[in-house]
């Protein structure tokens, strides 16, 4: 059962299980098929972020509020 407050499980006997070989074996590939996956998706990510950057166009900074205008008037 969780406890509320902290919700941590108090009945731990529930997690403990005997890990034979074939069980580390097959919870190594599991981990390994998952860390793949997910290096694939942040790669995916990278590439997109990058691409965005690329579609974006110069612009000038926009003039801050309150600051001068450097351009001078007409004589």
């Amino acid at each position: 059962m969780s406890d509320p407050i902290s919700g941590k499980n108090q009945n731990k006997r529930q997690y403990a299980y005997l890990l034979t070989p074939a069980g580390v074996e097959e919870k190594t590939r599991i981990t390994q098929a998952f860390l793949k996956r997910k290096e694939a998706e942040f790669e995916a990510i990278q590439r997109e972020i990058e691409a965005l950057k690329g579609d974006l166009e110069p612009t000038q900074p926009a003039a801050r509020k309150g600051a001068k205008s450097t351009k001078t008037a007409p004589r």
